[in-house]
């Protein structure tokens, strides 16, 4: 039995080398041990909450090494073992390749720099960023693309997105956070006609608009209510960031 339970802790840590969360790797582990289960069984056997497994359940199926089979109840299983892993792998080395070639363009584009008319500004403060975005988003025509930690909106700026939509335009979101906290506030831009997808990450927020103006920001880790942006109008740059949101947006998983 010991034995057993070493070898279980490190498949575990095996797979969280892979970049599987611990959740992630417990419930994948778990169906491979016992096998197709459902997420109220799952959650049972793993002592946490059910909606907890099945969002990260449905991830793994986004990823490609779990499917999901029937409806009432879904039932979850193992979909290749080894080899869907090594897809998922091979997919994901895929995707930061073609992060790099995004990253050689917005270097490209700063050296450049003669040739592009840039503009940069910084700005501080949420509220005077939330502004600022509001003003241009009213002005596009074309997309404005968002990454953020997916936290509620002021009222202008969720009024200056749903008019985009209602003009046309193509809104999108991708949220760093799902979870009950934020719950509800992603289900407001879903109801406002944005389009919203989650991706694990963190630590900085993109607004793109219209391949043409971008702000990047990043919160005080020290004061999350802090934060600093930089608003850039460079087509160069903002094309190369429209790229790696496109490619994290085929990666992202359904809200």
């Amino acid at each position: 039995m010991g034995v057993r339970m070493n070898n279980l802790k490190n498949i575990r840590s095996l797979l969280v080398g892979l970049g599987l969360t611990e959740l992630e790797s417990q419930i994948y582990l778990y169906i491979y041990s016992n096998g197709p289960s459902s997420a109220k069984n799952i959650s049972v056997a793993l002592k946490t909450l059910t909606p907890a497994v099945y969002r990260s359940a449905n991830r793994l199926v986004a990823r490609g090494i779990l499917s999901r089979i029937g409806e009432r109840p879904q039932i979850f299983q193992v979909l290749g073992g080894v080899a869907s892993l090594k897809l998922m792998i091979e997919r994901e080395r895929s995707y930061k390749l073609d992060l790099l070639d995004s990253l050689e363009k917005i270097m490209a584009g700063i050296d450049r720099g003669g040739n592009t008319q840039t503009l940069v500004e910084l700005i501080s403060g949420k509220e005077k960023i939330y502004k600022k975005s509001a003003k241009l988003i009213r002005k596009a025509v074309k997309e404005v693309f968002i990454v953020s930690i997916g936290e509620s909106l002021p009222t202008y700026l969720m009024k200056a997105d749903k008019d985009a939509v209602d003009r046309g335009v193509d809104v999108r979101f991708i949220a760093h956070k799902h979870d009950t906290s934020n719950e509800l506030a992603l289900r407001a831009l879903k109801l406002n006609g944005i389009k919203v997808r989650h991706y694990p990450d963190w630590g900085f927020h993109l607004v793109l608009i219209d391949s043409n103006v971008m702000f990047l920001g990043v919160n005080n880790p020290n004061n999350k209510k802090e934060r600093v942006s930089m608003f850039v109008q460079n087509t160069a740059l903002t094309e190369a960031m429209r790229d790696y949101f496109l490619k994290t947006w085929q990666l992202a998983y359904a809200v």
